[in-house]
């Protein structure tokens, strides 16, 4: 015997009160039209189940049951809370892969964890993973406004972000107490659109908002100020008013400007009356620039406070010791070597510096230790009296105007001359004199084993010339072709050397008339 289906047609009724029907398409007439409440239909067409809500002919006494499929393509593609993540990952811009997907901020992801990637330049949605291929996948849900979402992990867990359109926001109990706490430091007095109001508006327009605020006063105090003696680039702007503040000390008293029951604006405003119009680009200051920023040029340039000196006092204020500077100075140099009479002080002091040089060292009348004033005392004591004018020097001329003429003489007087590889005749020196005698040494190019040498003797009448060689020397073997001559170079003598053979000839001038 075959076995079969047990089969019941039109429908299944328990205890005269409950059916179970089935038909094509939805219910509502027929046999489903007069089923009791609670009976049950299926829609042998697409699967779909109903349930009998309320008595009556019709689809509307009827009720669809959601199935997972509908839930799936109804609900959970467009709802706005999210299935939790268990990490969210603030910073990447492209997915991860790889094994170092497998950790993101400090957790250690298993397969189907779910992580939110909300800087990603593509599309900032929630990613699952997988640990197989080490790499993620989009959650089918898609992104839209105002989905929410719930971390579990990280540095982050336990917050709850919302998409706003164009990014992720934090937005739980803690970033709405952090908004509160952002209110009372920022002095908005209640929620809504209001404006700033300003207790003091010497700078900034009331009601103006606070990037326009603030932008006013930065304007208003200039750049940043570099470290200078008082104050410094890394502090705070308080601690550099702190410090000015000291550095100012207790209020002014009257002075020549200054009164001490005015405001300090007041006293700055007359100390700008009595500068005057700025007067443009200085060495330190510039027309340009905010006064701070020319106080902390000349406060730079000042630099510390002096000690006692020669001529000021640590004591004194700092006209009181340009004061005495200048009375010391005197009046205006006059042109000289290295210093010019409309150059300034400073200009003409830097010219002295370069001209002086580098620190001397110990020497047979100076010390490296001693001024330059002490050092120019040892030098003078040592020179002693002016000279006479003599051959070279003149009781007139400067000393290095008399060491010039003296260095000159020795020069023309013992002379060296050297000429190498001579074969045709060549000068090897030539002097403006009526008799001039010379040593000369000739020197083999090919064997400096062969050497002549010769004391020569020349005069001139100033027409012709005449010379004799004595005291010559050889050794080794002969040069040959070697001659050597004395003739009338205009109004000069000159020594001339020829030689077969190439030869190297020095030339030294032992006396002259």
């Amino acid at each position: 015997m075959s076995e079969s289906f047990f089969q019941i047609y039109r429908g299944l009724e328990i205890d005269e009160t409950v059916q179970y029907l089935q038909g094509a398409g939805a219910p509502g007439a027929g046999d489903s039209g007069n089923a009791l409440v609670g009976s049950v239909y299926t829609d042998n067409l697409n699967g779909d189940i109903w349930t009998k809500i309320t008595a009556g002919i019709g689809v509307q006494h009827w009720s669809k049951m959601a199935s997972e499929t509908w839930v799936n393509n109804n609900i959970s593609g467009t709802i706005s809370w999210r299935e939790p993540a268990v990490v969210i990952d603030t910073t990447s811009t492209t997915l991860p892969s790889g094994p170092a997907s497998a950790v993101v901020d400090g957790v250690t992801l298993v397969d189907g964890d779910r992580v939110l990637f909300s800087g990603l330049s593509g599309v900032p949605n929630v990613y699952i993973y997988d640990t197989t291929t080490e790499s993620f996948t989009q959650d089918s849900n898609s992104l839209s406004q105002g989905d929410t979402i719930y971390i579990d992990s990280g540095t982050n867990g336990g917050t709850r972000w919302t998409y706003n359109g164009t990014a992720w926001v934090r937005f739980d109990s803690a970033s709405l107490d952090e908004l509160a706490y952002i209110r009372a430091y920022d002095g908005k007095p209640a929620a809504g659109n209001l404006a700033p109001v300003y207790t003091s508006t010497s700078i900034i327009t009331q009601g103006s908002n606070l990037t326009a605020a603030i932008s006013a006063l930065d304007l208003e105090l200039g750049a940043g100020v570099s470290t200078g003696n008082f104050i410094s680039a890394a502090d705070s702007l308080n601690v550099n008013v702190q410090s000015i503040d000291t550095e100012l000390g207790a209020n002014v008293t009257n002075g020549n400007y200054i009164l001490a029951v005015n405001k300090m604006n007041g006293n700055i405003q007359a100390l700008d009356t009595a500068f005057g119009a700025p007067t443009g680009t200085g060495n330190w200051v510039t027309n340009a620039q905010h006064v701070n920023g020319n106080l902390l040029a000349l406060d730079t340039e000042i630099g510390a406070n002096v000690s006692n000196g020669n001529h000021v006092l640590a004591i004194n204020t700092i006209n009181e010791n340009i004061q005495e500077l200048d009375t010391s100075l005197g009046a205006t140099v006059t042109s000289g070597n290295y210093i010019i009479n409309s150059n300034s002080t400073n200009t003409n002091v830097q010219a002295l510096d370069t001209a002086l040089g580098v620190n001397v060292t110990n020497g047979n009348f100076i010390l490296a230790s001693n001024k330059i004033n002490n050092n120019i005392q040892a030098l003078d004591t040592e020179i002693g009296a002016q000279v006479t004018s003599g051959t070279y020097i003149l009781n007139t001329n400067s000393i290095n105007t008399n060491i010039q003429n003296i260095d000159t003489a020795l020069t023309e007087i013992s002379k060296e001359s050297t000429v190498a590889n001579v074969t045709t005749s060549t000068a090897v020196d030539t002097i403006s004199a009526t008799v001039a005698k010379w040593i000369v040494k000739v020197t083999d190019a090919a064997n400096s084993a062969n050497v002549t040498a010769y004391e020569v003797f020349g005069a001139t009448n100033g027409l012709t010339a005449d010379f004799t060689k004595f005291a010559t020397l050889k050794l080794g073997a002969t040069i040959p072709g070697l001659q050597l001559t004395v003739t009338l170079s205009g109004a000069n003598l000159q020594l001339s050397v020829a030689s077969t053979a190439a030869v190297n000839v020095t030339a030294r001038r032992v006396s002259s008339i």
